[in-house]
Order: structure tokens, then C-alpha cells, then sequence
């Protein structure tokens, strides 16, 4: 399992639907505030880089919107008869 997609089957539900709206708030204000998917991000670059931060937190929140949202729709498509 990758790192990114690992961190986030261990968050709840409600942190990972909550960085999804993160995002989206992100692509209507065109900038990043103080929120749960820039924190999470910032803490997971830190955890991989090993303290040194190398990287855009851009990039991380990108990893981890495509894994949140890839993680909804798997639940979704579970939950389908």
C-alpha cells in the first residue's frame, strides 16, 4: 500500500470528507488557508521527507485529495448491490 493511501484508510470518514471540501475550497479561492487537508499534507510531507520538507505542500494536497476521493468512491462502489 502506498504511503499516501495509507494514511488516509486511517483517518474517519467525516476528516476525509472534510479535506475533500478543503479542496474544493481551494480551487474557488485559487489559495491555500490554514485547514485539516493543508495540516494533514504538511504532516505528511514532514513524516516522508524526514523533517528536511522537500516538496510543495501543493503537491501533497494534491496526493491526498486523489486518495480521499478515491476512497469515497470505493465505498460507494462497495456499498452498490
Amino acid at each position: 500500500m502506498n504511503i499516501v493511501r495509507d494514511f488516509i484508510s486511517k483517518l474517519d470518514r467525516q476528516d476525509v470528507l472534510r479535506m475533500i471540501e478543503d479542496w474544493e475550497q481551494i480551487e474557488r479561492d485559487g489559495r491555500i488557508g490554514d485547514c485539516l487537508l493543508r495540516s494533514n499534507a504538511h504532516a505528511l510531507m514532514e513524516k516522508i521527507t524526514k523533517g528536511t520538507l522537500l516538496g510543495s505542500i501543493l503537491i501533497w494536497t494534491e496526493k491526498l485529495t486523489f486518495e480521499s476521493y478515491r476512497r469515497i468512491a470505493n465505498e460507494v462502489k462497495e456499498a452498490k448491490p
